[in-house]
């Protein structure tokens, strides 16, 4: 299974944001190549999963404190993204852990959608609210 690179079109410009992405993207990547060697149903597959969870949900909160905090535009479409892309992690995660042996791959995929339209939508958007808005 192929890796997801990082793209200079993912920077955001506000650097938190882009250090988490880039995290985010590391853990991704690791999965998927443990995924993609057939390395799964092992403690530290499973525990990669459960920290891209954690990260995940980390990360939207903030984003979502960041977005309520200075009232910004389009925040309900991007908390219900944030709703979305979490769905999505718990279910290839329980699906993982009932034994599904497709679900890391299949999950795995949903993070290319997300670095496309999350990532570089409504992210972008954030940072250049968040920055116009710090600068003042």
């Amino acid at each position: 299974m192929n890796a997801i690179p990082w793209r200079e079109d993912y920077d955001t410009g506000f650097q938190r944001m882009d250090d988490e992405h880039r995290a985010l993207l590391q853990i991704v990547n690791e999965l998927f190549a443990k995924s993609g060697e057939g390395i799964t149903r092992t403690l530290e597959f499973d525990n990669g999963l459960m920290e891209l969870n954690r990260r995940l949900q980390a990360h939207f909160t903030q984003e979502e404190k960041w977005m309520k905090e200075h009232d910004a535009l389009n925040a309900q479409e991007h908390c219900l993204d944030h709703h979305w892309i979490l769905s999505g992690a718990r279910w290839f995660t329980e699906s993982y852990f009932k034994g599904n042996a497709q679900a890391p791959g299949e999950g795995l995929m949903v993070f290319e959608a997300y670095f496309e339209k999350h990532l570089s939508g409504y992210d972008k958007e954030l940072a250049d609210f968040l920055r116009a808005r710090l600068a003042r």
